[in-house]
């Protein structure tokens, strides 16, 4: 994401027109480009306005409580309030996401991660820091998935919601794509801007063909999910675009989509009236409190995480042991997950290191995970 500072200019006088009556200029070779693309290259200002750039800095985040630059006293300032009454405040917000999540606290617990997800870094073309999240056992109206995604916007900077019906993945262009008639690129959904959350509904599904179209939307959401790129269609060829976009999935049952984590939701209440359910998380939560939080989930993802070499010996132990007693419940990437799943409860306590305690809470809550899966 990138800032400018400049002039905004919607002066008409700007805008290039061609009128009937104009003669015919041909240009090299006798060509002459089509209206489309004339238009394209200066649409009127009342449809995109001009934008004179003096100054641009790629921005870190775009959250305005937090300055750009950790170094800064304003920012150090900050962190250590937070970090002071970190227990109070997580616990607030854990509060919170359970009564969104019907009260799973279990599942609150994964949410919270997931909010706290990035990605930080790539080995080869594996992008490290995603946690994909699939919630199965959802409650099956898309008022769910609609509040849901309501309220995450009111604690996130940027979130969207993707209903995913048989009519939105045949219609819906996923991917840009050039046209070369007006000589522009056609944007597509995923677009994102870094760290946008996704939130894909897939309790609207019902029975139905995909078309082709279809298939290659499905194609793409898996592409962002497991390797966290979105494929640029020019016609003549693909390009690859890295993003950096969380994921979450809501689900009757295990999604048709991949993800990090799977967690069925074990619901505690099942509410008749689902405004009036989310309604009362807004009524909780005063400015005072939501611009904590807001602050909270920015200087939490901004962490410099590191495992200290104890704590290295100690999971490598542990890994051996698990293996030991099971190695089909704790492969390679089970055990990636579960690094990623206590990198980011330490980084919930704002820890830039786990400690044993942490260790062993993330091993208990990927252990409770696992049995609902198995038990449902």
């Amino acid at each position: 994401m990138v800032e400018f500072i400049g002039i905004l200019s919607v002066d008409p006088a700007l805008a290039q027109f061609n009128p009937e009556n104009q003669p015919e200029e041909f240009g090299v070779e006798g060509y002459q480009p089509p209206v489309e693309e004339i238009n394209a290259h200066a649409p009127p200002p009342s449809l995109v306005p001009r934008l004179h750039a003096v100054l641009c800095n790629k921005l870190t985040h775009n959250n305005p409580l937090l300055p750009q630059i950790p170094d800064t006293d304003e920012y150090k300032t900050k962190f250590q309030q937070l970090e002071q009454e970190i227990d109070t405040l997580r616990g607030r917000i854990m509060e919170l996401l359970e009564h969104a999540l019907l009260g799973d606290s279990l599942a609150a617990e994964f949410f919270l991660l997931h909010l706290l997800s990035s990605v930080y870094g790539r080995a080869d073309v594996m992008p490290l820091g995603k946690f994909s999240l699939n919630l199965s056992h959802c409650p099956v109206t898309p008022k769910y998935g609609q509040l849901l995604q309501v309220f995450m916007a009111g604690l996130l900077s940027q979130s969207h919601l993707l209903p995913l019906s048989i009519e939105n993945m045949n219609t819906l262009r996923l991917c840009p794509e050039k046209d070369y008639t007006a000589n522009r690129l056609k944007s597509g959904v995923l677009q994102l801007p870094e760290r946008t959350s996704l939130v894909i509904d897939e309790t609207v599904l019902q029975p139905g063909q995909l078309e082709a179209g279809g298939v290659k939307n499905m194609t793409a959401l898996g592409n962002l999910i497991s390797w966290q790129k979105v494929e640029y269609d020019f016609s003549y060829h693909r390009q690859d675009f890295m993003a950096n976009v969380a994921v979450m999935i809501l689900s009757e049952a295990k999604s048709i989509l991949p993800s990090d984590c799977l967690l069925p939701l074990e619901a505690k209440i099942m509410p008749e009236d689902w405004i009036a359910h989310f309604s009362m998380l807004e009524s909780g939560m005063t400015a005072e409190l939501l611009t904590k939080i807001r602050t909270y989930i920015t200087l939490a993802k901004q962490i410099n995480y590191s495992l200290t070499d104890e704590l290295q010996k100690i999971i490598q132990d542990d890994f051996v042991d698990m293996r030991k007693v099971d190695s089909k419940s704790m492969t390679v990437d089970d055990f990636h997950s579960l690094l990623c799943t206590v990198r980011l409860l330490s980084l919930s306590y704002l820890k830039s290191t786990p400690t044993q305690t942490l260790w062993r809470r993330a091993k208990n809550m990927d252990s409770e995970r696992k049995r609902r899966i198995s038990s449902t």
